[in-house]
């Protein structure tokens, strides 16, 4: 019957034909999608991953379609990797599908697995889409998001994140906007959530947006400062909102996944903040919820009514809930530190009813009931003080569980219609269910996949399964012979024509063959290929064209270079956004170079070069070059260099930045100063750089001051990472690694410029600070110590001198003496001779060895770990000897030494990161020849000339930041080093909370305060980055320009949002940006 003769059925009344009708209407209009489409990521918006539509009983595999694997952004974070996974979607015919490698989003035939059309963004899109009415929506790390009709691909509207002027750097590898949209998108009720920006310091946005219109309901740009935001270890401070992963609808609220802290619950019809608490442990950027329940990854559960974790005892405990941090109430911090979920199979990977919840683990099935109240009790768990406390456990009933497959993992489960689908191992299960879901189920259906499942889903009769090797399997009903498709890459062709020539004499006239380089104009193809088939650049192409661009994507796509080795971007490649310092090499693929070589574009092109040698090349004739050299005298750039050399035209960066510095030691200098002198490094600072694309990423665990402090020089970092030990250089600039080197776990290094320095496995090793070719290797001899053998301790290098520390054990533990040097070796640095051999009394503390006017400067005294093994906690020895020596570094003879009796510190296990401030030390102030040394509070100076004491005086724990003719201590306070008067200081300027010391540079004080924080001297203004720590040792590092803060933080849980390495420089408009700084602050 036709719809037609329905209505002109009279046998059927009027008021049920009517009743149809609208029925019909409702389905036809108001459904956002199909019943058998699985429309965003985990079916809904509140994520359950349970769609009510049923599969065939027996599937059959259909088609493979076999992608590249893909590359989180946060390789070395599990808790950030919100994208390890294709995640598609289904509406009708047509699969959706999102590569953050090609940031593409595709269509497929769900019938055939074919491609039907490809979406190429500006940036990684890392997060799936949703399909709404026709539309699929995304959004990208360019920083919008977008709209297409679901049909044919066509754009419909886009929405920028940010209301700011766009802003380009390298996150993750990749350029990316400033504000990167990182919230991945959910629909309800026709509006679509998304965010973009994860940087509190550079703003936070978060809008509501029409999807039929494209305007904005609401947007919150209030989220990247939060007063009073209860974090690790129960402290309140102030934090900053750093949202990623999939935004999640509960009812009126909206959860926006914070990446490693605990989630934020926002009012949905305002945007308004109701709840935020970072929390200790258990943050996760994936969330999920149903009824009254958030979970987060493996371990968290948020009760989204109060935004506290269901284990929380602290509103319970009224006014005996600890308003701090306190040892004797970690069972009642509002972010517990203990577990209380011990439910296998219940977490953020779950199936999730109102009713039900199911869950895989370990080759088990797990149901439990939600209709029941939770189980909310003390349990007795013992805190690191050894004290036995009382934390909350909550638990729901358990209905059933079901051993399936011995102690497989699972990482992927759904819900359609009556069964479960999931896999343990890589082989694929099919539960059903009872009616009431309550009672056991069967295993009804078994499929061998080759590899692990990763993530699935339930659409349009089939089952669709991704593994972990980037292959999508689709099951149906039927007989098939199974059809496998491969994106097979169309490799470049090879074409002799003028280009093979031209791009060979770019390269071999500027040097240039790794790093980035920037091809502005696009007028041919050919420039960018032989630039990718000569070479190891990567390469970024900008041109205005939007059609050449599309093209110009899809053909790298198709050779597999896209995302990898080149990008092409859309905009004017006159007057881009690149970050500074980015180009290793700037081409012009335009027929007219000589635009680039304007008094308009030439500052903005220099901008972007890369000190240490970054080159502009134009093919330009003898006029438009004499007009360059014009532009230059006119418009003169700092450290240019223009040269003519075989008709190119090469404007040249030279050296280093002028006024920036270098970090050479672990304490910034051999004399340790621990400031460094770089004029760049200035308030306030914007992010240059995040994170790491391809290669092996450094991360440094928590070494509470026993690991080797990064380093900074000729523009490399150098940072060792010690488990497994690996010595990484990475670009200052852009964090690409530049090169590794295998070493010793006891190793501890010097960076100079005109070698690296390694001491471990019993031989200085030096290596070429550019290529990491070993240059030489000397063997460190102890014939002193009776054939034991020896590990680094400690090494300094300077006039001409290479000193080593060595102990005797292997232990390296932090309770076994890692800061102690039983003999202290001198080489020459040129040729490795031996020089001399020092063997001290007791031993040499890391901290009490430094270098400057032909002298070494050491402590000899009783370790505190010795002292402290007979000791109680609190005692000292009031009376133990310590010798302070200077001596000649060529030959080691002794210039003078001083003997005095101090007291001793005695090395306290549970108190350990606070060691390195009372233990000996010792520092050189080359400008006034003077020798500051001390133990706990105690300083004294001495003459470096005759050793006479100059002064005595208790000043507080050391490192002391020496400039000049003052030093600073860690409590702020400046002191004149010739008479050790206070100068003043203000405490407030330099507080901090967590374990850190604070170093200097010219311009700012840094420290962590929680997040890492910096101060401006000269105004006392504070600023913190908010959503990221730096390491438990100093790993904020000033120097060549920029500031550096490589990772060293892994293996930390504490809740912080970003675990990462970064690099920041001076942005004046960031002052403009910036909310919650302090100024003077009391």
């Amino acid at each position: 019957m036709t719809i037609k003769q329905f209505l002109l059925n009279t046998a059927w009344p009027v008021h049920k034909r009517t009743f149809v009708i609208i029925l019909l209407l409702l389905v036809m209009f108001l459904r956002p999608c199909l019943a058998a489409d699985w429309p965003m990521w985990r079916y809904d918006a509140n994520r359950s991953a349970a769609s009510p539509s049923a599969l065939p009983d027996k599937l059959i595999l259909q088609w493979t379609r076999k992608l590249p694997p893909l590359r989180p952004a946060w390789q070395i974070e599990p808790r950030l990797q919100f994208d390890a996974s294709y995640e598609p979607v289904v509406a009708g015919k047509t699969l959706f599908l999102a590569s953050q490698m090609r940031d593409t989003l595709t269509a497929y035939d769900t019938e055939t697995g074919e491609e039907r059309w490809v979406f190429v963004a500006g940036g990684p899109i890392r997060f799936a889409p949703v399909f709404w009415n026709g539309k699929v929506l995304f959004v990208s790390d360019d920083g919008f998001l977008y709209c297409l009709d679901a049909t044919s691909g066509r754009q419909i509207w886009s929405f920028r994140g940010s209301s700011q002027q766009e802003r380009k750097q390298l996150g993750n590898g990749r350029l990316v906007s400033f504000w990167a949209a990182r919230g991945g998108p959910v629909v309800a009720d026709g509006i679509v959530y998304f965010t973009a920006g994860i940087w509190p310091s550079m703003g936070i946005y978060l809008h509501a947006i029409d999807v039929e219109t494209g305007r904005a309901v609401w947007t919150n740009s209030d989220m990247d400062f939060v007063e009073n935001v209860r974090i690790d270890h129960n402290n309140l401070k102030d934090a900053g909102l750093s949202p990623q992963g999939y935004l999640v609808v509960a009812g009126d609220l909206l959860i926006m996944p914070n990446g490693r802290s605990m989630p934020a619950i926002l009012d949905r019809k305002t945007g308004k903040l109701r709840h935020y608490i970072q929390g200790y442990r258990n943050g996760h950027c994936r969330v999920t919820a149903m009824g009254n329940y958030a979970f987060v990854g493996t371990d968290g559960v948020v009760d989204i009514t109060t935004g506290r974790e269901v284990g929380s005892r602290f509103a319970a405990a009224g006014t005996n809930a600890p308003p701090a941090f306190d040892i004797n109430k970690f069972e009642l911090f509002e972010g517990p530190i203990s577990p209380y979920k011990f439910l296998p199979g219940c977490s953020s990977w779950s199936v999730l009813t109102s009713n039900i919840i199911y869950g895989f683990q370990k080759g088990s099935c797990y149901a439990y009931d939600l209709t029941q109240p939770p189980s909310v009790k003390e349990y007795e768990s013992k805190v690191p003080s050894g004290r036995m406390s009382k934390p909350w456990r909550w638990d729901l009933p358990v209905l059933w569980n079901k051993k399936i497959a011995g102690n497989l993992s699972c990482r992927t489960l759904i819900k359609a219609g009556n069964r479960l689908y999931g896999h343990f191992g890589n082989e694929l299960v099919a539960l059903e269910l009872s009616s009431s879901g309550a009672g056991n189920p069967e295993v009804v259906w078994k499929q061998q996949v080759s590899d692990m499942p990763a993530s699935m889903i339930a659409a349009d009769d089939k089952l669709f399964v991704v593994t972990t090797n980037g292959a999508i399997h689709c099951f149906a009903a039927g007989t098939a012979k199974p059809v496998i498709l491969a994106d097979v890459n169309s490799p470049l062709p090879l074409i002799t024509d003028k280009w093979n020539d031209n791009v060979a004499k770019i390269l071999k006239t500027t040097g240039i063959s790794d790093g980035y380089c920037l091809v502005l104009g696009i007028d041919t193809a050919r420039l960018v290929e032989e630039l990718l088939n000569q070479s190891q650049l990567k390469v970024i192409a900008v041109d205005a064209d939007v059609k050449k661009v599309e093209a110009l994507r899809k053909r790298f796509i198709d050779a597999g270079y896209y995302g990898s080795r080149v990008e092409v971007q859309c905009g004017n490649p006159l007057a881009f956004p690149f970050p500074k310092y980015l180009a290793n090499l700037i081409v012009s693929g335009s027929a007219s170079p000589s635009d680039l070589a304007t008094a308009r574009t030439i500052p903005g092109l220099y901008e972007t070069l890369h000190p240490y040698g970054g080159v502009t090349c134009l093919l330009l004739n003898d006029a438009e070059h004499g007009g360059l050299q014009k532009v230059l005298i006119e418009h003169p750039q700092e450290s240019s260099e223009l040269t003519r050399s075989d008709g190119f035209s090469l404007l040249r960066r030279v050296g280093p930045l002028p006024g920036s510095a270098s970090w050479t030691h672990e304490s910034c200098t051999a004399a340790r100063t621990y400031y460094s002198t770089d004029d760049r490094v200035k308030a306030p600072l914007g992010v240059l750089w995040y994170g790491h694309g391809e290669g092996p990423h450094f991360s440094q665990v928590n070494d509470y001051d026993a690991g080797v402090k990064p380093q900074v020089v000729g523009g490399r970092m150098f940072a060792l990472r010690q488990n497994p030990p690996l010595l990484h250089a990475m670009d200052v600039y852009t964090g690409r690694v530049i090169w590794t080197q295998p070493t010793d776990r006891y190793a501890r290094f010097v960076s100079m410029e005109n070698g690296i320095y390694v001491a471990g496995n019993g031989k200085c090793t030096v290596y070429e600070p550019v290529s990491g070719k070993e240059r030489a290797s000397y063997p460190i001899e102890v014939k002193e110590a009776g054939g034991k053998k020896h590990v680094t301790r400690n090494i300094r290098v300077g006039d001409g001198t290479i000193v080593i520390g060595v102990g005797f054990d292997a232990k390296g533990g932090i309770t076994e003496e890692p800061w102690d040097s039983k003999a202290l070796v001198a080489l020459d640095r040129a040729t490795g001779k031996h020089l001399w051999t020092y063997m001290a009394k007791t031993r040499v503390s890391f901290h009490a060895l430094a270098l400057g006017g032909g002298l070494v400067f050491c402590v000899d005294s009783i370790s505190p770990t010795i002292a402290g093994k007979d000791m109680k906690p609190g005692q000292t020895i009031t009376n133990a000897e310590t010798i302070v020596m200077a001596l000649d570094v060529r030959t080691g003879a002794e210039k003078w030494a001083v003997t005095d009796k101090r007291p001793a510190s005695v090395f306290m296990a549970a108190h350990w990161p606070s060691q390195r401030g009372s233990d000996d030390w010792i520092a050189y102030a080359e400008e006034l020849k003077v020798v500051l040394t001390g133990r706990r509070a105690g300083t004294i100076a001495y003459e470096v000339e005759t050793g006479k004491k100059l002064w005595s005086k208790p000043m507080g724990g050391q490192p002391f930041i020496i400039q000049g003719k003052t030093f600073m201590n860690q409590g702020g306070e400046t002191f004149d080093i010739m008479t050790g008067k206070s100068l003043g200081g203000n405490p407030q300027i330099v507080k901090r909370l967590g374990c850190n010391y604070m170093v200097g540079s010219k311009h700012l004080l840094l420290v962590r305060d929680a997040s890492a924080s910096y101060a401006d001297i000269e105004t006392q203004t504070r600023y913190w980055l908010r959503n990221l720590r730096s390491g438990c040792s100093s790993s904020l590092i000033a120097a060549d320009g920029v500031l550096v803060l490589p990772c060293f933080s892994s293996g930390c849980v504490c809740n912080y949002p970003i675990q990462t390495s970064l690099a920041m420089v001076y942005m004046p408009e960031m002052a403009n940006w910036a909310h919650g700084i302090q100024v003077n602050p009391k």
